[in-house]
């Protein structure tokens, strides 16, 4: 199993809490790109201009509201669902 995979299939189980350098990672795979770091809160930007803040609680993880912005941001730049996204993985 890939690692892409492992991390698709963490997301979609939406855990109470994820590192940030994962969900980084995620959004990497898709085209987004931290665009600007504010103290706690990134920004990233996907080339069809779609934003998304991903703040980190502590400084290392992302909470479960945030991965559910981060899930629809991904559904809504690739035009499918996170399981339709893992079967092309």
């Amino acid at each position: 199993m890939s690692r892409k995979r492992k991390l698709l299939e963490k997301l979609k189980a939406l855990p109470p809490e994820m590192s940030y350098e994962e969900v980084e990672r995620v959004l990497g795979w898709f085209g987004f790109s931290c665009v600007r770091s504010g103290g706690s809160h990134h920004q990233f930007r996907h080339p069809s201009g779609r934003m998304l803040t991903v703040p980190k609680r502590g400084g290392q993880v992302v909470t479960r509201t945030y991965l559910k912005q981060v899930i629809s941001a991904l559904e809504d730049v690739t035009g499918k669902d996170l399981g339709e996204l893992l079967e092309e993985v």
